[in-house]
């Protein structure tokens, strides 16, 4: 008689048939393709196993690109790159938001904004 352990993955024991190993096999890969790291359905990860880094994107260095959009040129902090990490851009209340960006290089992106007056933080993991 198989066993569902803490995060839901079936074990199953010795002496099962088939019906019981193949279904438990399809739940266990099903599962394992939908954790997220969360701790309800896997273990939970731990700050120390994600590495980030993070770049101020000031205010006071938006250029007018055209009428009603600014630009900025940003360099990606010091052993990060556009490739290997994603890119999550916040406002100084925690909002994040989705600015538009076009990669200049593996380390450096120019970002559009319609507000000159907001400085961002773009944060890499």
């Amino acid at each position: 008689m198989a066993t569902t352990l803490s995060y839901g993955f079936i074990q199953p024991q010795n002496g099962d048939k088939g019906s019981t190993w193949f279904p438990a096999l399809n739940d266990n890969i099903q599962q394992l393709n939908d954790h997220t790291h969360d701790g309800v359905t896997s273990a939970l990860l731990p700050s120390t196993s994600l590495t980030s880094g993070s770049v101020s994107i000031p205010s006071a260095s938006w250029v007018l690109d055209v009428t009603g959009r600014y630009k900025q040129d940003v360099t990606v902090p010091a052993g990060y790159n556009m490739d290997d990490y994603a890119i999550i851009f916040k406002l100084s209340t925690g909002e994040i938001i989705v600015p538009s960006i076009t990669r200049l290089s593996g380390t450096t992106f120019r970002i559009f904004g319609p507000d000159n007056t907001l400085t961002y933080t773009a944060v890499f993991r």
